[in-house]
């Protein structure tokens, strides 16, 4: 949902308020990316010496510090570069969270695997669109409202993760 609310807002936010070109918000944008990437490949290294609960927590708390970074930018009227780095944070805890949930909810099966993935990947686009349709709103309304929205998300994500991380402390994830 964090990702989506991001998504659906920062086209509005960067390039109103912050008066980003096509060009720099482009940038930006796939700076932000690139950290979701960056994330995920900690994930990877990491798998196999933390357990998949504290994996997913430890990336959950990356997106809500994000979130709170980018609230306190935001207020204190800081430079978009700041907003820019809390983003980045989150999306690294994003990027960092998401394959060990997924990974989670598809080991949690041991039959009709199709069934659950198709599941997995409908609630991803409901929650999305869900997020989305709240987020253009949000970002329209202003930076504080539009990352007010964002710390929301992540604090929802920390506490599903929480959920999910309760019931696989000290399992190992099997290796990438």
């Amino acid at each position: 949902m964090f990702g989506f609310a991001y998504v659906g807002g920062a086209t509005y936010v960067y390039q109103g308020p912050y008066g980003l070109g096509a060009s720099e918000f482009g940038l930006l944008f796939g700076v932000t990316a690139a950290l979701m990437g960056l994330g995920s490949i900690a994930a990877h290294r990491l798998t196999g010496r933390i357990s998949q609960g504290r994996l997913a927590l430890l990336g959950a708390a990356l997106i809500v510090v994000g979130a709170i970074a980018a609230l306190t930018a935001v207020h204190l009227a800081l430079p978009i570069g700041a907003l820019a780095g809390a983003i980045g944070v989150a999306m690294c805890g994003a990027g960092m969270a998401e394959p060990v949930l997924m990974g989670v909810a598809m080991s949690s099966r041991d039959d009709n695997l199709g069934s659950a993935s198709a599941l997995l990947g409908s609630s991803q686009f409901v929650l999305g669109a869900a997020a989305s349709a709240i987020a253009a709103p949000a970002a329209t309304a202003g930076p504080l409202v539009w990352t007010g929205l964002l710390l929301a998300t992540s604090l929802l994500v920390a506490l599903l993760t929480a959920g999910v991380a309760a019931t696989t402390t000290g399992k190992q994830p099997a290796s990438c």
